[in-house]
């Protein structure tokens, strides 16, 4: 096997993958919504506490969590999950994170 030459000094090999880009160009969205915004489209503090309790923290969460699941917390009816489900969609959509297929 024939020996490695060594890189002449100062030389820097290229990057093997672009760079990231700077933190201050990066978006300031946030990665996830706290489900605290919800009261600020009708949804009771009560029913936000209610849906805490039961692990779902953020309004992408409201999202994956299927309206079944939403039901058998305690205190839930068919009327409040509907309206919770729709205040979620409209905060997905108005924090431009339409690419999740809408909440059903």
């Amino acid at each position: 096997m024939a020996p490695r030459r060594a890189a002449p000094e100062g030389s820097m090999p290229p990057p093997s993958r672009a760079s990231s880009p700077p933190i201050d160009q990066l978006d300031e969205a946030p990665f996830f919504d706290n489900i605290d915004e919800l009261q600020q489209h009708g949804i009771n503090m009560q029913d936000i506490l209610k849906l805490k309790s039961a692990a779902i923290n953020t309004v992408t969460g409201v999202g994956m969590t299927t309206r079944r699941q939403l039901l058998k917390i305690k205190g839930m009816s068919e009327a409040k999950v509907e309206k919770i489900k729709e205040a979620a969609q409209k905060i997905t959509v108005a924090t431009r994170w339409s690419f999740y297929p809408p909440f059903r």
